[in-house]
């Protein structure tokens, strides 16, 4: 696309800055790299801090190392929605591991969800938290069947969902590009920066160190520990927690060969009349499409923007470069929105598995969790913290551990196989 389209497209104060980095307002108070630590976090997001809090109120030292700033990563670029779901659903998962093993899964994924609402009230952190519900919507008339299928198996693992017709999705989203859906009561949303912000807080206040802007170029093991090679110096730490999950480097080659790091991108529109955005979205739920290459959409937490995520190429070097095909799906899903301009737009990496689940495991002294398959913000919350109550020696359950983090011949984390899949997708969308 040449200049001139470009700018009919973008707003006169276009940013590539996240709208919701500008509620990162605790301030990194300074560290230096030391020689030895006692815990070292490899990843400044919800997993790192939720880790690093839980692990410095039991008594342990712990300094956080973020590659980029406090904002970089996904946790404070998401799209703010929350839920406890989990792939596949429950005949997948009994199939899979059998009923009890599934049971357990089923009682973890409300646990994630739950310890995010208590968390958040417990310490006081304000981050926009509301039982706004989520709406899948399907893009085609046939995708009804589907979605009723889908719903009876999410009320077995205890979800309040509700199918609704067509003719009265207008209750949750007014468009005439969807064709009814289903309600998810008991789903949230939140404002993740705040969320973050709000943990980096108390992170601080509980004796963490953050240092940003600084890369773990590797990890080994050590007598007595971990190694980490960080700017050419090397730093002794007695464990290593990795919560860099899609972001997830050679520095961990292991745990790289087991995560399919995925880019999704998100736009915001130019401030609308907030009766405007309400008139899309008349009960604030979050809502998702039923395509194989999901979108994502949902009022802003002020109701003067619509916030819209799809599947698209992410170029950190020209972050603009996708505003082009998030817009056209923008006004592919919302006619009423030709026209407006886009205010913001910014992209970011998802980590996926191979078995669609989460994990959270150790290696000797290195401690992970990881693949939230887009469903991190209530899971790497409650995940990070599973893993700074073990360092801190309490016994936290994992339901997760069912089954090895599994990775394919050749794979060494460059998902080559992604276009493809993603051309099949498509095709599948259509018909």
């Amino acid at each position: 696309m040449n200049d001139s389209k470009m700018k009919e497209l973008l707003a006169p104060d276009f940013s590539t800055r996240p709208w919701w980095a500008d509620a990162m307002v605790t301030p990194i108070l300074p560290a230096e790299v030391p020689a030895k630590v006692d815990v070292a976090v490899i990843g400044a997001g919800y997993t790192g801090m939720s880790a690093a809090l839980a692990a410095a109120r039991g008594g342990r030292e712990v300094i956080v190392f973020e590659a980029g700033t406090v904002s970089s990563g996904c946790s404070a670029r998401n799209g703010g929605q929350m839920s406890s779901s989990v792939r596949p659903e429950w005949e997948g998962l009994s199939h899979r591991f059998g009923e009890a093993a599934a049971q357990g899964i089923v009682e973890g994924i409300h646990a994630s969800y739950n310890f995010v609402r208590d968390f958040t009230r417990a310490e006081g952190i304000d981050c926009d938290y509301a039982e706004t519900g989520h709406f899948v919507a399907a893009h085609r008339p046939n995708r009804m069947k589907g979605l009723e299928a889908w719903a009876a198996g999410q009320r077995r693992m205890g979800h309040d969902v509700e199918v609704v017709s067509a003719a009265d999705q207008a209750r949750y989203v007014d468009t005439p590009s969807f064709h009814g859906g289903a309600i998810v009561r008991n789903w949230g949303a939140l404002h993740p920066a705040k969320l973050l912000d709000g943990m980096i807080a108390k992170a601080q206040e509980a004796g963490v160190r953050i240092i940003e802007n600084t890369r773990v170029d590797a990890v080994k093991e050590s007598a007595g520990g971990m190694l980490l090679q960080v700017g050419g110096r090397q730093i002794l730490a007695r464990d290593v927690v990795v919560g860099t999950n899609g972001y997830t480097s050679s520095a961990t080659p292991w745990l790289r060969r087991r995560l399919i790091p995925l880019s999704t991108y998100i736009v915001t529109t130019e401030a609308l009349d907030p009766a405007r955005v309400r008139a899309l979205f008349p009960s604030d739920a979050m809502v998702f499409d039923t395509r194989k290459m999901l979108s994502y959409c949902r009022a802003t937490p002020d109701g003067k923007h619509v916030l819209f995520g799809t599947r698209a190429p992410y170029d950190p070097a020209n972050p603009a470069s996708s505003v082009p095909i998030a817009h056209a799906n923008l006004v592919r899903d919302f006619p009423a929105l030709k026209g407006v301009k886009i205010g913001r737009g910014w992209g970011g990496i998802v980590g996926f598995t191979f078995d669609e689940m989460p994990h959270l495991g150790s290696r000797g002294h290195m401690h992970y969790a990881a693949g939230y398959c887009g469903r991190g913000i209530a899971m790497a919350s409650w995940m990070g913290n599973c893993l700074g109550r073990r360092l801190a020696g309490e016994a936290a359950a994992n339901p997760f551990d069912v089954a090895p983090m599994k990775t394919m011949p050749l794979y060494t984390g460059t998902p080559w196989f992604i276009q493809p899949m993603f051309a099949a997708y498509r095709v599948k969308d259509m018909f």
